[in-house]
């Protein structure tokens, strides 16, 4: 994957399913959600297999090194959209996250099946709050 830039799930942008730890580019990702449950974008990890390592007694996960901006919003407690969803597949994000001003409180992180390990930083900005749901 020679893609380079950085990638953007627009307001109101739907779901962007991703197969390949590559798809992303090597940009920051930024979701560009704000406030209302009902104008998501979700990025899903839907790998359909596990990392390298698959069938022996240690596999070694999809790993996605992008930094990532998250917009938060107003739906309380992991109700709305998932800005982030693993769908399936063991998958790691090893880039850091921080949580926007775009808008809302909440920052929905969700593992539906397999498995997600988050291992960078992860930053308020600029003090505000955003509660993040795991």
């Amino acid at each position: 994957n020679t893609y380079s830039g950085g990638t953007t799930i627009a307001l109101n942008g739907g779901i962007l399913k991703i197969t390949n730890a590559g798809a992303l580019g090597t940009g920051a990702v930024v979701n560009a959600t704000t406030n209302a449950a009902t104008t998501q974008g979700t990025l899903q990890l839907a790998f359909t297999t596990p990392g390298s390592g698959a069938g022996s007694s240690i596999a070694t996960p999809n790993v996605i090194t992008n930094a990532f901006n998250l917009g938060g919003q107003s739906a309380l407690n992991g109700g709305g959209f998932s800005q982030i969803q693993n769908a399936s597949g063991f998958n790691k994000i090893s880039g850091a996250i921080t949580f926007s001003n775009f808008g809302g409180t909440w920052v929905n992180i969700t593992s539906d099946a397999g498995n997600l390990e988050l291992s960078g930083a992860v930053f308020g900005w600029n003090g505000t709050d955003r509660n993040p749901y795991f």
